[in-house]
């Protein structure tokens, strides 16, 4: 069965389009990504930002003529939202324009339903020992989610690339006191969590960290093979953070591999996965580009 699913979070909106049989997924027909950034001002307003709404509308219908390109009925495509549309006290507009102009159901997750899903599509097709004990980590614009013990646990953390750059990044480049702010906010709410056993393995998704691995290996166009399944050193990390408070937004987008609409919030989200790492006593982590909408084929 052909099946569709698309993941409206703060920075991003991907769909993926799938053969889907039973509960083994068969054959990715597609992949698509547009940043959005949803979440644009979202810490401070509460609200989405006009200029927000329409760029969503404009990659939704996108989106749209794609699965209809890819005969997936517009009835039956999961479409979820994730932090931004849980902070906004708005949303409704978005909501009625994406079924009235669109005909998607638009439907907004708890932070405990993205972990979940996130958990689910995260370990599609990726190899794991037996006696594996996985934790995941989904950084998001707005949220970072980390999921353990066979995904029973879970828990949502508010703070994501998106949020942390606008919270705390004010100058271009950064500075290193502004890192160590999203670091000390992190460690903060990280010491709230329940007690978590080493991960064996730690298992990194989404765009913060499938984009750092692509710089660290210069891997441009992007190239699924090279990213699903590879090892993110933490000693990898801490050049890259000295590289973006060394370059402006503009000499950031240059790099290889960065989409250049990452270029302001990658140092806030290199700072979180660096700062969780330390946290956990992790030297490594698992990158997999799968994650919430690969969760969503299996509904």
């Amino acid at each position: 069965m052909r099946k569709a699913a698309i993941d409206l979070g703060t920075n991003s909106c991907l769909l993926t389009i799938a053969e889907v049989e039973d509960t083994q997924l068969t054959e990715v027909i597609t992949d698509q990504m547009r940043i959005v950034r949803l979440g644009q001002e979202i810490d401070q307003t509460g609200q989405l930002h006009p200029d927000a709404i329409e760029r969503t509308m404009k990659a939704l219908r996108e989106y749209r003529e794609i699965c209809e390109q890819h005969q997936v009925v517009v009835g039956d495509v999961q479409l979820v939202a994730t932090s931004a549309m849980r902070d906004a006290s708005n949303r409704q507009i978005l909501i009625d324009r994406v079924l009235e102009e669109l005909g998607f159901t638009l439907r907004v997750i708890s932070g405990e339903q993205e972990a979940l899903w996130s958990w689910r599509g995260a370990l599609t097709q990726l190899s794991l020992p037996d006696d594996a004990q996985p934790c995941l980590l989904d950084i998001g614009g707005g949220s970072t989610e980390l999921v353990w013990n066979g995904g029973q646990q879970r828990f949502s953390l508010q703070m994501g690339s998106v949020r942390a750059t606008e919270r705390y990044i004010h100058d271009d480049p950064p500075t290193s006191a502004m890192l160590q702010k999203i670091r000390e906010d992190l460690l903060g709410q990280l010491r709230l969590l329940p007690p978590i056993a080493v991960p064996n393995p730690l298992i990194a998704v989404a765009g913060t960290a499938t984009t750092l691995l692509a710089i660290v290996h210069q891997i441009e166009p992007y190239d699924t093979t090279q990213i699903h399944g590879v090892p993110l050193h933490k000693h990898e990390l801490s050049p890259l953070l000295e590289l973006f408070c060394s370059t402006s937004i503009a000499q950031r987008s240059k790099l290889k591999g960065l989409h250049p609409k990452r270029a302001d919030v990658i140092p806030a989200g290199a700072q979180i996965l660096l700062t969780v790492y330390e946290y956990l006593n992790m030297e490594q982590a698992i990158i997999s580009d799968r994650g919430l909408r690969y969760g969503l084929l299996f509904i």
